[in-house]
């Protein structure tokens, strides 16, 4: 992968709607929101996020944050602090 962030703005869309229904169905769950699957590229710099299939249509992708390392406390601080508060969870 080239720029990190191209994962997430070039690499998934790229997929077209039923691949990357394909690839997120195939990815681990990082975290649950509600009934909503929060998946997150590995190590840093990472990219958490969501998606919203709209049957027939298209699958919306949600960037939750980015970030280059990980504040004191790891993974679980990025998500309590930061994610969870900006997300509502």
């Amino acid at each position: 992968m080239g720029h990190w962030l191209d994962f997430f703005e070039v690499n998934l869309p790229a997929k077209g709607p039923d691949r990357l229904i394909e690839y997120l169905e195939s990815r681990i769950v990082w975290r649950q929101d509600g009934d909503r699957p929060v998946f997150k590229t590995v190590d840093e710099p990472c990219i958490a996020y969501t998606a919203q299939v709209i049957p027939g249509t298209c699958v919306a992708l949600v960037a939750l944050g980015a970030c280059y390392r990980y504040p004191n406390g790891g993974e679980e601080v990025w998500w309590q602090e930061v994610i969870g508060t900006e997300y509502g969870t």
